[in-house]
């Protein structure tokens, strides 16, 4: 059987059988109850499901890509520091093969919009469990910088730190 997640070429992982069931507006976007009412709401008037790739980066500074699967385009992007909050749904339910995560809109915090996108695994909801490790797992790494700046720089304002948590 073919392996629904690989690590591609451009430092993200790709699952694929997945389902976009669309998003909504959250006034409370770290709200795992509003997240969740929001998901059940969306599972059941799946009318406009897309199905798609979904593609994480493996870093900090990296963008989700939600693609078609037939044509490789994106057909949507979104930043992962713009990431504010991800859930997966409630084991007991017939969410129990969703997740969604919270995004907001726009430059200005005062005027911004906060969406909640929703998506449903095609397969074993274990893979829910996988796909919100490497969300997790992009959010604590720093981008990977071989060669960026060289050990020794003359000038004698800049220094080089290595840090890792």
């Amino acid at each position: 059987p073919m392996s629904t997640s690989m690590i591609l070429e451009n430092d993200s992982i790709v699952f694929k059988e997945i389902t976009y069931l669309g998003s909504a507006s959250v006034n409370a976007p770290r709200s795992e109850t509003e997240i969740t009412r929001n998901m059940a709401v969306l599972n059941r008037q799946s009318q406009m499901a897309i199905p798609i790739e979904l593609l994480v980066p493996s870093h900090s500074e990296g963008t989700v890509h939600l693609m078609d699967p037939a044509t490789q385009c994106d057909i949507s992007t979104y930043k992962i520091h713009r990431i504010l909050f991800c859930a997966r749904g409630p084991p007991d339910t017939n969410e129990r093969r969703c997740f969604a995560f919270t995004c907001s809109h726009g430059e200005n915090p005062d005027t911004a919009i906060f969406q909640c996108h929703v998506f449903k695994c095609d397969v074993q909801e274990a893979q829910v469990s996988k796909i919100l490790y490497t969300f997790a797992t992009a959010f604590r790494r720093s981008p990977k910088s071989p060669g960026s700046m060289p050990d020794f720089v003359s000038d004698a304002n800049l220094y080089k730190f290595n840090v890792s948590l």
